[in-house]
């Protein structure tokens, strides 16, 4: 699939309305500004494909340009940003192919975080890898695609916790920056809520219970059925989405 060109999408960040000026507190001005433009990417406020312009993310939210700049190097990092040459920062466009590719690196890994975790976990991490499912089927019924992403998250930081390896743990937090332009896609699909809190309480039932290859094949099937969702729905959309 081919990325939108410059002149089907030109979307500027003041279009996406809603926002308010930041807060100077508690977190660094930087991290504010990039939790806000990640989650206004990752619920499709910005479009893929879609300029994000300096001078009217400055203006939305009432930052300098450099907080801005330093901001947008940062989700470029993460895969949530390309700066392409003539236009400048634009919101990512995954093809069917990075896509595909995105799948096959997360399902190995979060197989081996799974295997690991029923290997190594202590108890208080079997519990809180419990108690972070339980938070996801309490956000999937209140219907906040938000909030439900960030529980999702929650879910694979503790498993990542209880597998004790930093490497792979690093590895699979970069992926998942750009992972989740594709999380919101699958999981607003008709009927995929359900099917996900089956499939990751599966992961969590293996995985606790120290049963170590019932854990990663929970793990990996998960993926290949968040994948298949995801593709179904990126061929029934405009390229990207």
């Amino acid at each position: 699939m081919n990325g939108p060109s410059a002149n089907q999408i030109e979307i500027d960040a003041a279009a996406a309305g809603g926002a308010r000026p930041l807060l100077r507190v508690a977190a660094p001005l930087r991290q504010e500004l990039i939790n806000q433009i990640r989650t206004s990417i990752l619920m499709l406020e910005y479009e893929p494909g879609a300029r994000l312009v300096e001078r009217s993310l400055c203006d939305r939210y009432g930052v300098s340009r450099t907080v801005v700049r330093e901001s947008l190097r940062q989700l470029e990092a993460e895969g949530l940003v390309t700066i392409v040459p003539n236009r400048g920062p634009v919101v990512t466009v995954l093809s069917r192919e990075d896509a595909v590719k995105l799948f096959e690196v997360r399902g190995d890994l979060e197989a081996l975080a799974a295997r690991l975790f029923a290997q190594r976990a202590t108890d208080a991490e079997r519990r809180r890898l419990v108690a972070t499912v339980d938070a996801v089927e309490s956000a999937f019924a209140a219907g906040d695609l938000q909030v439900s992403l960030a529980a999702k998250d929650a879910f694979y930081e503790a498993l990542c916790a209880g597998a004790h390896n930093e490497i792979m743990t690093g590895i699979l937090v970069g992926l998942h920056a750009r992972v989740q332009l594709l999380r919101g896609v699958s999981l607003r699909a008709p009927g995929r809520q359900p099917e996900t809190m089956k499939e990751i309480r599966r992961i969590c039932e293996c995985a606790v219970a120290g049963d170590v290859e019932g854990a990663a094949a929970a793990a990996a099937f998960h993926v290949e059925r968040a994948a298949a969702v995801a593709l179904s729905q990126m061929a029934g959309h405009a390229p990207g989405v």
